[in-house]
C-alpha cells in the first residue's frame, strides 16, 4: 500500500512539474512572439514609408514639362 501511495504521489508531482513547464514554456513563447511581431511591424512600417517616398518622387518626375511652343 505504501509503495502505491509513493508511486501515485510521484506521478502527481511529475504531472505538476510537467504542467508547470508547459505553462512556463507557453509564456516564454508568447514573449518571444510579441518581440518578433513588434520587429515585423516596425519593418513593415519602414517599408511602407519608403514606398510612399518613392511613389512621390515618381509622381514628381512624371510631370510633363512644356516650353510653351
Amino acid at each position: 500500500m505504501t509503495l502505491r501511495v509513493q508511486q501515485a504521489k510521484g506521478k502527481f508531482i511529475g504531472g505538476l512539474i510537467g504542467f508547470g513547464m508547459g505553462v512556463g514554456g507557453a509564456a516564454i513563447n508568447m514573449l518571444i512572439d510579441s518581440k518578433f511581431k513588434e520587429e515585423e511591424y516596425n519593418m513593415t512600417k519602414s517599408t511602407i514609408s519608403n514606398i510612399e517616398k518613392i511613389h512621390l518622387l515618381d509622381k514628381e518626375k512624371s510631370k510633363i514639362v512644356s516650353d510653351g511652343k
